[in-house]
Order: C-alpha cells, then sequence, then structure tokens
C-alpha cells in the first residue's frame, strides 16, 4: 500500500513548486556525498529525504537556495560538521558538476524516469512504496517473474 494511501503522510498531488529546477538540490546531495564526512551516506539520505518531503508535502521550492540552506540545518548537517554554506559553494564547484554530467548519464542508461528510483541488476524499483521489493531481492529473494 502506498504511505499516502495509508495515511503516513500528506502528500500534494500538484505541488505548487513543480515541476521545479532539480539542478541546484541534486548538486548539493552530490556536493554532501563527495565531502568526505558521509562515508555510509546517512547525511545524503536524510537530506534526500528531506527535499522530497520539501517539494510533495510541505509545498517549499527546492530550487531556491535559502530553502536549501535551511533543509540542510533542520537535517542536523552542521552538528555533523557539515556546514551548509560550505557545501552550497561546493555545489557550485567543478567536481560535482562533473559527478552531476555522469550521474545523469547514468540515470539515462538506466532508463531512470523518477526519484527515488533504485536499479537492481537492471531492474528498476522506483518509489518508497517499492522499498519491501527491493528488500526482497537484495535478500536473495528471486524477482516476481521468476517466482513462476
Amino acid at each position: 500500500m502506498r504511505p499516502a494511501a495509508a495515511g503516513a503522510t500528506d502528500v500534494k498531488l500538484e505541488p505548487k513548486h513543480y515541476p521545479v529546477a532539480r539542478e541546484p538540490a541534486s548538486r548539493l546531495l552530490i556536493a554532501v556525498r563527495q565531502c568526505g564526512q558521509d562515508p555510509r551516506g546517512h547525511h545524503a539520505l536524510g537530506l534526500l529525504h528531506a527535499i522530497l518531503q520539501a517539494v510533495w508535502v510541505q509545498d517549499r521550492n527546492i530550487a531556491d537556495v535559502d530553502t536549501l540552506v535551511a533543509l540542510c540545518e533542520e537535517t542536523g548537517l552542521p552538528g555533523a560538521g557539515l556546514e551548509p554554506a560550505r557545501l552550497m559553494a561546493a555545489a557550485q564547484g567543478d567536481a560535482v558538476g562533473e559527478q552531476f554530467a555522469r550521474d545523469t548519464r547514468a540515470a539515462v542508461q538506466h532508463d531512470v524516469f523518477g526519484v527515488p528510483m533504485w536499479v537492481l541488476d537492471g531492474e528498476r524499483f522506483w518509489g518508497q512504496d517499492r522499498l519491501d521489493f527491493l528488500a526482497e531481492r537484495l535478500a536473495g529473494l528471486p524477482a516476481p517473474a521468476d517466482r513462476g
């Protein structure tokens, strides 16, 4: 069952700031990944969740720098040594731009059409409500077509 249908969240079907320029938020996430202080990706995943909530629940504009800085602060990045101003500066740098281009090429190559999406052995899992299926595959269970 989808989380919104289960009453877990109040998703806005027509958010005020959608469609939105995704590059500023994407580059910020890459800057967090590249900072060297998030080896397991926990901070990046927390920020990604906050960014998705900002668009789909809170009607916030993720193309706005002040909104992105606020999301960094709200997710506790400064307390983890990840200062929003430093992250925002890094997000504008060449290293992040090059990674953004590589990530975009990989997404196109794997037919990624939305967020969140995970690709495992060529199988796409799109949406938070597909995490159980991804967990099954990671646990070694066969794909649905193979369960016969």
